[in-house]
Protein backbone atom coordinates (compact mmCIF):
# COMPACT_ATOMS: atom_id res chain seq x y z
CA UNK A 1 0.00 0.00 0.00
CA UNK A 2 1.18 3.45 -0.94
CA UNK A 3 3.03 5.31 1.97
CA UNK A 4 1.27 9.46 2.81
CA UNK A 5 4.99 10.62 0.87
CA UNK A 6 4.11 8.35 -2.54
CA UNK A 7 0.50 10.75 -2.55
CA UNK A 8 1.92 13.77 -1.28
CA UNK A 9 2.00 15.44 -5.01
CA UNK A 10 -1.31 14.39 -5.34
CA UNK A 11 -3.02 15.59 -1.96
CA UNK A 12 -1.03 18.98 -2.48
CA UNK A 13 -3.29 22.54 -3.65
CA UNK A 14 -2.11 25.93 -3.62
CA UNK A 15 -5.75 26.26 -1.23
CA UNK A 16 -4.91 23.92 1.03
CA UNK A 17 -3.73 24.21 5.01
CA UNK A 18 -2.28 21.53 6.94
CA UNK A 19 -1.89 21.74 10.42
CA UNK A 20 1.56 20.96 11.30
CA UNK A 21 0.76 17.48 12.59
CA UNK A 22 -0.32 16.50 9.01
CA UNK A 23 2.75 18.89 7.35
CA UNK A 24 5.00 16.59 9.76
CA UNK A 25 3.64 13.26 8.71
CA UNK A 26 3.90 14.20 5.28
CA UNK A 27 7.37 13.96 5.13
CA UNK A 28 8.13 11.13 6.83
CA UNK A 29 9.04 8.57 3.87
CA UNK A 30 8.13 5.72 6.40
CA UNK A 31 4.81 6.73 7.17
CA UNK A 32 2.01 4.69 6.95
CA UNK A 33 -1.86 5.22 6.16
CA UNK A 34 -4.21 6.78 8.37
CA UNK A 35 -6.48 4.36 10.01
CA UNK A 36 -9.46 6.82 9.21
CA UNK A 37 -9.90 10.05 7.32
CA UNK A 38 -12.85 11.83 8.76
CA UNK A 39 -14.53 13.81 5.78
CA UNK A 40 -16.53 16.87 6.77
CA UNK A 41 -18.13 19.28 4.58
CA UNK A 42 -19.05 22.57 6.07
CA UNK A 43 -20.51 25.62 5.33
CA UNK A 44 -21.39 29.15 7.97
CA UNK A 45 -21.68 26.59 10.86
CA UNK A 46 -18.21 27.39 13.09
CA UNK A 47 -19.72 26.96 16.23
CA UNK A 48 -21.45 23.83 15.35
CA UNK A 49 -18.13 22.16 13.92
CA UNK A 50 -16.21 23.01 16.70
CA UNK A 51 -18.29 21.31 18.63
CA UNK A 52 -18.22 18.01 16.48
CA UNK A 53 -14.45 18.57 16.36
CA UNK A 54 -14.33 18.41 20.26
CA UNK A 55 -16.53 15.37 20.21
CA UNK A 56 -13.93 13.71 17.96
CA UNK A 57 -10.57 14.55 20.59
CA UNK A 58 -12.79 13.00 23.47
CA UNK A 59 -13.19 9.60 21.62
CA UNK A 60 -12.44 6.52 23.46
CA UNK A 61 -10.87 3.32 22.62
CA UNK A 62 -11.47 0.76 24.69
CA UNK A 63 -12.53 -2.35 22.43
CA UNK A 64 -10.44 -1.45 19.70
CA UNK A 65 -6.70 0.00 19.51
CA UNK A 66 -6.59 3.49 19.24
CA UNK A 67 -6.56 4.42 15.19
CA UNK A 68 -4.65 7.08 13.47
CA UNK A 69 -7.10 9.82 12.57
CA UNK A 70 -6.79 12.76 9.87
CA UNK A 71 -9.50 15.12 9.28
CA UNK A 72 -10.52 16.34 6.03
CA UNK A 73 -12.55 19.94 6.12
CA UNK A 74 -14.19 21.39 2.60
CA UNK A 75 -15.36 24.68 3.47
CA UNK A 76 -18.27 25.83 0.78
CA UNK A 77 -18.53 29.33 1.66
CA UNK A 78 -17.01 31.48 -0.69
CA UNK A 79 -14.55 32.88 2.21
CA UNK A 80 -13.56 29.99 4.46
CA UNK A 81 -15.36 31.27 7.15
CA UNK A 82 -14.06 28.29 9.11
CA UNK A 83 -10.47 28.57 8.77
CA UNK A 84 -9.75 30.87 11.77
CA UNK A 85 -11.74 28.43 14.57
CA UNK A 86 -9.74 25.84 12.53
CA UNK A 87 -6.21 26.92 12.76
CA UNK A 88 -6.81 28.07 16.71
CA UNK A 89 -8.02 24.53 17.34
CA UNK A 90 -4.73 22.83 15.95
CA UNK A 91 -2.51 25.34 17.94
CA UNK A 92 -4.56 24.23 21.03
CA UNK A 93 -4.64 20.64 19.93
CA UNK A 94 -1.39 20.20 18.08
CA UNK A 95 -1.64 16.64 17.94
CA UNK A 96 -4.51 17.06 15.38
CA UNK A 97 -3.83 15.85 12.05
CA UNK A 98 -6.23 18.15 9.45
CA UNK A 99 -6.25 19.22 5.96
CA UNK A 100 -8.55 22.74 5.30
CA UNK A 101 -9.65 23.25 1.64
CA UNK A 102 -12.05 25.67 -0.43
CA UNK A 103 -14.64 24.01 -2.29
CA UNK A 104 -15.68 25.67 -5.33
CA UNK A 105 -18.56 26.06 -6.82
CA UNK A 106 -21.16 25.94 -4.14
CA UNK A 107 -22.87 22.98 -3.30
CA UNK A 108 -22.85 19.96 -1.47
CA UNK A 109 -21.96 17.14 -3.85
CA UNK A 110 -18.28 19.57 -4.75
CA UNK A 111 -17.71 20.04 -1.03
CA UNK A 112 -18.05 15.96 0.12
CA UNK A 113 -15.83 15.66 -3.16
CA UNK A 114 -12.85 18.14 -1.86
CA UNK A 115 -12.91 16.46 1.46
CA UNK A 116 -12.33 12.81 0.11
CA UNK A 117 -9.76 14.41 -2.80
CA UNK A 118 -7.83 15.73 0.00
CA UNK A 119 -8.05 12.17 2.48
CA UNK A 120 -4.46 11.16 2.75
CA UNK A 121 -3.65 7.42 2.36
CA UNK A 122 -5.95 5.41 4.97
CA UNK A 123 -7.90 2.37 5.54
CA UNK A 124 -11.46 3.96 5.57
CA UNK A 125 -12.78 7.28 5.31
CA UNK A 126 -15.50 8.25 7.32
CA UNK A 127 -18.35 10.56 7.07
CA UNK A 128 -20.15 12.96 9.73
CA UNK A 129 -21.73 16.36 9.22
CA UNK A 130 -20.93 19.65 10.50
CA UNK A 131 -24.16 20.13 12.81
CA UNK A 132 -23.77 16.78 14.42
CA UNK A 133 -21.44 15.51 17.43
CA UNK A 134 -20.11 12.04 18.44
CA UNK A 135 -20.79 9.71 21.50
CA UNK A 136 -17.36 9.42 23.01
CA UNK A 137 -17.44 5.06 21.82
CA UNK A 138 -18.69 6.38 18.24
CA UNK A 139 -15.64 5.61 16.48
CA UNK A 140 -14.68 2.04 18.25
CA UNK A 141 -18.04 1.13 17.50
CA UNK A 142 -17.80 1.77 13.74
CA UNK A 143 -13.76 0.41 14.02
CA UNK A 144 -15.21 -2.70 16.07
CA UNK A 145 -18.04 -3.42 13.90
CA UNK A 146 -16.57 -3.62 10.65
CA UNK A 147 -13.35 -5.59 12.39
CA UNK A 148 -16.04 -8.43 13.48
CA UNK A 149 -18.14 -8.54 10.38
CA UNK A 150 -15.82 -7.46 7.41
CA UNK A 151 -18.36 -5.15 5.65
CA UNK A 152 -17.49 -2.99 3.33
CA UNK A 153 -19.39 0.17 4.73
CA UNK A 154 -20.73 0.24 8.35
CA UNK A 155 -23.83 2.57 8.94
CA UNK A 156 -24.66 4.24 12.49
CA UNK A 157 -27.44 5.66 14.20
CA UNK A 158 -28.23 9.46 13.95
CA UNK A 159 -30.11 10.86 17.43
CA UNK A 160 -32.07 14.02 17.45
CA UNK A 161 -32.03 16.47 20.40
CA UNK A 162 -35.54 17.99 20.01
CA UNK A 163 -35.98 21.07 21.87
CA UNK A 164 -38.69 22.75 23.77
CA UNK A 165 -41.80 23.73 22.02
CA UNK A 166 -41.84 20.49 19.79
CA UNK A 167 -45.48 19.88 19.46
CA UNK A 168 -47.55 16.53 20.67
CA UNK A 169 -47.93 14.98 17.48
CA UNK A 170 -44.20 15.09 16.77
CA UNK A 171 -43.89 12.59 19.46
CA UNK A 172 -47.02 10.73 19.62
CA UNK A 173 -46.33 10.28 15.40
CA UNK A 174 -42.87 8.78 16.03
CA UNK A 175 -41.32 11.36 14.24
CA UNK A 176 -38.85 11.59 17.27
CA UNK A 177 -37.66 7.65 16.38
CA UNK A 178 -34.17 7.16 14.96
CA UNK A 179 -33.97 5.01 12.51
CA UNK A 180 -32.54 1.83 13.85
CA UNK A 181 -31.48 -1.85 13.58
CA UNK A 182 -30.03 -4.93 15.27
CA UNK A 183 -26.26 -4.59 15.39
CA UNK A 184 -24.50 -6.01 12.71
CA UNK A 185 -27.91 -6.28 10.76
CA UNK A 186 -26.81 -5.83 6.93
CA UNK A 187 -28.59 -2.65 5.91
CA UNK A 188 -29.28 -1.75 2.22
CA UNK A 189 -28.93 2.26 2.23
CA UNK A 190 -26.65 4.72 4.14
CA UNK A 191 -25.81 8.36 4.52
CA UNK A 192 -23.13 10.65 5.36
CA UNK A 193 -24.71 11.60 8.23
CA UNK A 194 -22.49 8.54 9.82
CA UNK A 195 -20.99 6.14 7.85
CA UNK A 196 -17.74 4.65 7.44
CA UNK A 197 -16.33 2.64 3.56
CA UNK A 198 -13.60 1.45 2.98
CA UNK A 199 -11.67 4.28 1.06
CA UNK A 200 -10.79 1.96 -1.78
CA UNK A 201 -14.40 2.32 -2.54
CA UNK A 202 -14.45 5.91 -2.76
CA UNK A 203 -11.03 7.30 -3.46
CA UNK A 204 -9.63 7.19 -7.03
CA UNK A 205 -9.45 9.19 -10.58
CA UNK A 206 -13.41 9.73 -9.93
CA UNK A 207 -15.02 11.68 -7.73
CA UNK A 208 -17.33 9.97 -5.82
CA UNK A 209 -20.46 11.95 -5.49
CA UNK A 210 -22.42 12.22 -8.81
CA UNK A 211 -22.99 16.28 -9.09
CA UNK A 212 -26.50 15.91 -10.71
CA UNK A 213 -27.34 15.75 -7.34
CA UNK A 214 -25.66 19.28 -6.01
CA UNK A 215 -28.58 20.84 -6.52
CA UNK A 216 -31.19 18.51 -4.92
CA UNK A 217 -29.39 16.59 -2.44
CA UNK A 218 -29.36 12.80 -2.15
CA UNK A 219 -26.00 12.23 -3.46
CA UNK A 220 -25.07 10.18 -0.12
CA UNK A 221 -28.28 7.94 -1.46
CA UNK A 222 -26.91 7.28 -5.02
CA UNK A 223 -23.32 6.51 -3.62
CA UNK A 224 -24.63 3.72 -1.56
CA UNK A 225 -27.26 2.64 -4.11
CA UNK A 226 -23.94 2.32 -6.39
CA UNK A 227 -22.21 0.71 -4.01
CA UNK A 228 -24.76 -1.95 -3.19
CA UNK A 229 -25.09 -2.25 -6.93
CA UNK A 230 -21.65 -3.03 -7.16
CA UNK A 231 -21.23 -6.10 -4.69
CA UNK A 232 -20.55 -3.94 -1.38
CA UNK A 233 -22.35 -4.81 1.80
CA UNK A 234 -23.16 -2.19 4.94
CA UNK A 235 -23.97 -3.39 8.31
CA UNK A 236 -25.26 -1.62 11.00
CA UNK A 237 -23.28 -0.66 14.25
CA UNK A 238 -25.93 0.09 16.75
CA UNK A 239 -23.30 1.90 19.13
CA UNK A 240 -21.47 4.06 16.75
CA UNK A 241 -24.11 7.13 17.73
CA UNK A 242 -24.04 10.92 16.40
CA UNK A 243 -26.52 13.28 17.83
CA UNK A 244 -27.81 16.39 16.34
CA UNK A 245 -29.25 19.62 17.72
CA UNK A 246 -32.87 19.70 15.83
CA UNK A 247 -34.11 23.80 15.80
CA UNK A 248 -37.48 24.03 16.62
CA UNK A 249 -38.70 25.17 12.57
CA UNK A 250 -36.98 21.05 11.82
CA UNK A 251 -40.38 19.95 13.73
CA UNK A 252 -43.31 21.87 11.54
CA UNK A 253 -45.27 19.87 9.72
CA UNK A 254 -44.19 22.06 6.29
CA UNK A 255 -40.49 21.11 6.77
CA UNK A 256 -41.05 17.59 7.36
CA UNK A 257 -43.36 16.60 4.30
CA UNK A 258 -40.36 18.55 2.25
CA UNK A 259 -37.89 16.24 3.83
CA UNK A 260 -39.89 13.14 3.10
CA UNK A 261 -40.69 14.05 -0.31
CA UNK A 262 -37.12 14.64 -1.49
CA UNK A 263 -35.60 12.28 0.43
CA UNK A 264 -37.74 9.45 -1.35
CA UNK A 265 -37.50 10.97 -4.80
CA UNK A 266 -33.62 11.10 -4.38
CA UNK A 267 -33.74 7.10 -3.87
CA UNK A 268 -35.56 6.46 -6.89
CA UNK A 269 -33.80 8.71 -9.13
CA UNK A 270 -31.04 6.93 -7.99
CA UNK A 271 -32.52 4.09 -8.81
CA UNK A 272 -33.39 4.52 -11.63
CA UNK A 273 -29.95 5.77 -12.72
CA UNK A 274 -28.02 2.83 -10.88
CA UNK A 275 -30.78 0.08 -12.43
CA UNK A 276 -31.84 1.48 -15.55
CA UNK A 277 -35.53 2.04 -16.81
CA UNK A 278 -36.72 -1.55 -15.76
CA UNK A 279 -37.27 -0.49 -12.03
CA UNK A 280 -39.47 2.81 -12.60
CA UNK A 281 -42.63 0.70 -13.48
CA UNK A 282 -42.25 -0.86 -9.71
CA UNK A 283 -41.53 2.72 -7.91
CA UNK A 284 -44.26 4.14 -9.89
CA UNK A 285 -46.51 1.23 -8.85
CA UNK A 286 -45.09 1.33 -4.69
CA UNK A 287 -45.36 5.08 -5.03
CA UNK A 288 -49.03 5.50 -5.97
CA UNK A 289 -50.27 2.87 -3.32
CA UNK A 290 -48.06 4.70 -0.17
CA UNK A 291 -49.75 7.66 -2.06
CA UNK A 292 -53.56 6.95 -1.69
CA UNK A 293 -53.11 4.38 1.39
CA UNK A 294 -51.61 7.37 3.22
CA UNK A 295 -54.21 9.57 2.73
CA UNK A 296 -57.05 7.01 3.19
CA UNK A 297 -55.24 6.11 6.78
CA UNK A 298 -54.82 9.92 7.12
CA UNK A 299 -58.82 10.83 6.90
CA UNK A 300 -59.84 8.33 9.61
CA UNK A 301 -57.07 9.31 11.79
CA UNK A 302 -58.04 12.89 11.39
CA UNK A 303 -61.88 11.57 12.15
CA UNK A 304 -60.87 9.71 15.24
CA UNK A 305 -58.75 12.73 16.38
CA UNK A 306 -55.58 10.88 16.19
CA UNK A 307 -53.04 13.90 15.72
CA UNK A 308 -50.27 12.14 15.87
CA UNK A 309 -51.12 9.23 13.59
CA UNK A 310 -52.67 11.66 10.78
CA UNK A 311 -49.54 13.27 10.93
CA UNK A 312 -47.68 9.98 10.07
CA UNK A 313 -49.69 8.88 7.53
CA UNK A 314 -49.82 12.11 5.52
CA UNK A 315 -45.88 12.07 5.67
CA UNK A 316 -46.23 8.37 4.32
CA UNK A 317 -48.53 9.78 1.31
CA UNK A 318 -45.59 12.19 0.82
CA UNK A 319 -43.21 9.89 0.96
CA UNK A 320 -45.15 7.96 -1.62
CA UNK A 321 -45.86 11.35 -4.26
CA UNK A 322 -41.74 11.59 -3.96
CA UNK A 323 -41.11 7.90 -5.33
CA UNK A 324 -43.49 8.19 -7.94
CA UNK A 325 -41.71 11.70 -8.54
CA UNK A 326 -38.23 10.38 -8.72
CA UNK A 327 -39.48 7.41 -10.63
CA UNK A 328 -40.47 9.62 -13.69
CA UNK A 329 -37.76 12.04 -13.43
CA UNK A 330 -37.53 14.34 -10.54
CA UNK A 331 -34.77 16.70 -10.63
CA UNK A 332 -35.67 19.55 -8.12
CA UNK A 333 -37.76 20.34 -5.61
CA UNK A 334 -41.10 22.14 -7.34
CA UNK A 335 -40.75 25.80 -7.07
CA UNK A 336 -44.04 26.11 -5.64
CA UNK A 337 -42.95 23.73 -1.96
Amino acid sequence: MASIRDRENDVRDDNCWRSERLEELLGKADQQPFDVTICIATFHREDQLLVLLESILAQRFEVVAEPSICLSIADNSPTVTSSSMIREFCETNPSVALVLDKAAPQGVVHARNVSVKNAPPSIFIIFVDDDEYADPSWLASLLSTQQQTGATGVVGPLHEVLPAGVPSWYHDGGLDEPENYADQEPVFRGYTSNMMLLASTVVGPESPFDERFNVTGGEDTHLCNGLLASGANFVWAANAVVYTDVPLERTELSFILRREFVGAANFARSERLVHGFRVIPKRILTGSTRGVGGLVVAAGAVALGRKGTAVQAIAHSVKGLGVFAGAVGFRRIPSWW
